[in-house]
């Protein structure tokens, strides 16, 4: 996603296949973000460096029962939905491979 044109790609492919809600894995975007892309809603949290990160991608429909975002690091992000009968929590986690290196 770190690339020019990814997330525009991610759209288009989203409206192409009427997809809502698209979480993202290795986005390698830095830091944390909630901002809109069009009719996109995108909410991202990463680390320090360009490595990891996750986000969730959703369309306008889906961004206005957004009632809650918790951000915890570059490897989870937490979306709470208003819903009927019940909110929705959705859970975007990004973790390594077995064979990935342990950090610290």
């Amino acid at each position: 996603m770190f690339e020019a044109g990814k997330l525009e790609n991610v759209k288009s492919e989203m409206s192409q296949l009427d997809i809502n809600i698209l979480g993202l894995c290795e986005t390698r975007w830095t830091g944390q973000s909630d901002f809109y892309s069009g009719d996109f809603r995108i909410i991202h949290s990463g680390g320090m460096e360009h490595q990891r990160g996750v986000a969730v991608v959703l369309d306008k429909w889906a961004a206005k029962a957004v009632d809650k975002v918790i951000y915890e690091g570059d490897r989870l992000i937490l979306v709470k939905q208003r819903g009927k009968p019940t909110d929705v929590v959705i859970l975007q986690i990004y973790m390594p491979t077995s064979e990935a290196e342990k950090r610290n």
